[in-house]
């Protein structure tokens, strides 16, 4: 969970670095296209003033008001009235209270050139940014908000969906639960019946029914050591397997044939054996659904230099394509469970004791599951 958080933490840095490093890109190039209009009218000021002394200075100004470009500007005479606009909303021939108002926005973004004719006729030019200018100004933030709006969006997602996963998980566990427990307690309601009867020798019964209260023993500690109340030790992998093995065997189909591989070596592994016996369980148990009513499952333990290795491997009709990708996700069954299983070994395996589960093939050929565990030092 801290690694998922850190792992988010920094994506959300690095996000904001980026977004942050592209605004201040992108407005410094807005500060070039200003500086570029900028020194446009800079030099359309010297080129008026230049031909004030002129006869064509007029026409000039004029001239250069009227061009064809996106600048906005305003020609006043000496008494403030309009001789000349252009980009400029024709507004400003109406209300004077508009026009006052983009007169002080043009003054501040540029100063206004003044042409002085003589005899106290002058002509005030003021220019302001281009449209284009004024969206890229802004741009910027509606990128970010847009961007934000996203970002949010993708967060309750999100949460939406581990909340709904969540919550499947509990539900699918609550069942997976209800399953296990129902298997040991049928069987004592079974043997409270017989008893009432009279049985002819007690003593059997009894033995098979301390059984079934040790497996709600069982059940009960596998879902609190997968809560959080892990106890690991150094274990015999070899002692461990032959015993689910020869726990699970009575109860399976006796069509199904098992053919187990275990080394006379020890295979020490530093494990939580409760969890760890769950976990192989859930896949023999698997294996043998998957297979229907006869075939074969070989369950081979073996080793390298680093891990222990179990892989359980069956002659049934294949994994569906369509779940293979999304296989140890809660819900996902391929035997018609309820879709807790492989999940449950994956985080047994993989999240609890750092080893790993993986589907090595599958098929009409049937299919593998290979699980690799490290090795306690002892055992390497």
């Amino acid at each position: 969970m801290i690694k998922r958080k850190l792992l988010l933490y920094g994506a959300i840095f690095i996000g904001g670095l980026i977004i942050a490093l592209s605004v201040i890109y992108y407005l410094s190039l807005v500060r070039y296209l200003e500086t570029l209009e900028k020194e446009k009218i800079r030099i359309w000021s010297l080129a008026i003033q230049l031909g004030t002394t002129s006869e064509g200075a007029t026409t000039l100004a004029l001239e250069i008001v009227k061009a064809k470009h996106q600048i906005p500007a305003i020609v006043l005479d000496e008494e403030g009235q309009v001789i000349t606009f252009r980009n400029v909303d024709s507004l400003i021939l109406k209300d004077s209270s508009y026009l006052k108002k983009v007169l002080q926005e043009f003054s501040e973004y540029s100063p206004p050139m003044i042409l002085d004719f003589g005899k106290g006729k002058k002509w005030f030019i003021y220019f302001g940014p281009t449209p284009i200018l004024k969206q890229l100004k802004i741009f910027p933030y509606v990128q970010i908000s847009l961007i934000a709006v996203f970002i949010l969006l993708v967060v309750l997602l999100v949460k939406y969906y581990n909340t709904a996963v969540e919550k499947s998980l509990w539900v699918d566990l609550a069942r997976e639960t209800a399953h296990q427990i129902g298997t040991p307690l049928t069987a004592l309601f079974a043997w409270t019946d017989i008893i009432e009867r009279k049985p002819p020798d007690p003593s059997v019964i009894l033995d098979q029914m301390r059984i079934d209260l040790q497996r709600l023993d069982i059940i009960a500690r596998r879902f609190n050591r997968l809560g959080g109340s892990i106890i690991k030790k150094r274990t015999n992998l070899n002692k461990l397997l032959s015993d689910t093995i020869e726990y699970l065997q009575p109860r399976l189909n006796p069509e199904v044939d098992l053919i187990v591989s275990i080394p006379d070596e020890e295979i020490l592994v530093f494990v939580d054996p409760v969890l760890i016996s769950w976990a192989l369980e859930n896949l023999i148990k698997n294996a043998v659904r998957a297979v229907g009513d006869t075939g074969i499952v070989k369950i081979t333990l073996s080793k390298d230099e680093k891990n222990a290795i179990i892989e359980i491997e069956d002659n049934g009709p294949g994994i569906p394509p369509l779940v293979r990708k999304t296989l140890f996700s809660p819900g996902i069954s391929t035997t018609g469970g309820w879709g807790v299983g492989l999940a449950v070994v994956k985080r047994i395996i993989k999240d609890i004791h750092g080893g790993d589960v993986k589907l090595v093939r599958t098929g009409k050929s049937g299919t593998l599951f290979r699980i690799y565990l490290p090795l306690s030092e002892e055992g390497k």
